[in-house]
């Protein structure tokens, strides 16, 4: 059976081994708390700004017995009791929900490919010394002189084209900018 008792998490995180706690230690024994005051003593005691998502103040009560236990280690224990994640940025650390966190990465995600998707295109040559631009079609799998088809397995964003040629041995793509960087990479790495 599982248990949810903070003790219980605690021994599981020692266990497991599964993250070195460096912070300063600290002494927290409190009986039905609201993790809003918990979080906040942490804050405290870390000189990290803690911020709270308006979700986490509706949670329920918890009550903590640690000794002489990192305050990384206790943030992360009250996070776990609760389903809750933090994203670090500096000295500031945002606690919210696990699924409220995961929901903004995904925005974040979407948005900032949007953006790229949006942005200028770039051409740029590659000339090939060892291999052929006819084998790297074949990687590329790119037709020549055409876009890409959205198709999952090719580099190109949808917008981008790739031309080859042959009597050069060139490769020239027309990208977005971390497309291009990609390709860079790629050809460094292939055209040995």
């Amino acid at each position: 059976p599982k248990s949810d008792s903070v003790e219980d998490i605690l021994e599981n995180l020692v266990q497991s081994g599964r993250k070195k706690y460096i912070g300063k230690k600290i002494t927290l024994n409190f009986r039905k708390v609201s993790p809003t005051d918990v979080l906040k003593i942490i804050a405290e005691s870390s000189g990290f700004n803690i911020i709270l998502s308006e979700e986490v103040k509706k949670l329920p009560d918890l009550s903590l017995n640690l000794t002489d236990v990192p305050w990384d280690q206790a943030l992360q224990l009250v996070m776990d009791a609760r389903d809750l994640d933090k994203r670090q940025n500096g000295n500031i650390i945002s606690v919210a929900p696990r699924e409220e966190l995961l929901a903004k990465d995904k925005r974040n995600l979407t948005s900032d490919r949007e953006l790229e998707n949006l942005g200028p295109l770039i051409s740029q040559s590659f000339q090939l010394k060892y291999k052929s631009v006819e084998e790297f079609k074949t990687v590329l799998d790119i037709k020549e002189g055409s876009s890409s088809n959205s198709d999952s397995r090719s580099i190109l964003s949808p917008r981008g084209s790739a031309l080859i040629d042959p009597a050069t041995n060139t490769l020239i793509i027309n990208d977005v900018h971390s497309v291009i960087k990609k390709m860079q990479a790629l050809v460094e790495e292939l055209d040995v």
